[in-house]
């Protein structure tokens, strides 16, 4: 008799969700860069990506936070 093994996927139960709020922060970012264009300061990006995440009530943005990293 062959065993048959069974590849589980494990799909996270708000998928959705997720996808939604990585679609609608990337659609922020497109929005801010269609707006000011190539050439401008890193900085000037993310000053433009901090005020439109504050207009937004999905969202909180936190600037340049440190985190701890193990890999």
């Amino acid at each position: 008799m062959d065993k048959i093994l069974f590849k589980i996927i494990y799909i996270p139960k708000h998928l959705d969700k997720f996808k939604k709020t990585i679609n609608d922060i990337k659609k922020t970012c497109e929005d801010v860069f269609e707006e000011l264009g190539p050439g401008f300061e890193e900085s000037d990006y993310q000053m433009a990506m901090s005020l439109e995440f504050s207009k937004s009530k999905e969202f909180e943005a936190i600037r340049e936070i440190s985190v701890e990293l193990f890999y």
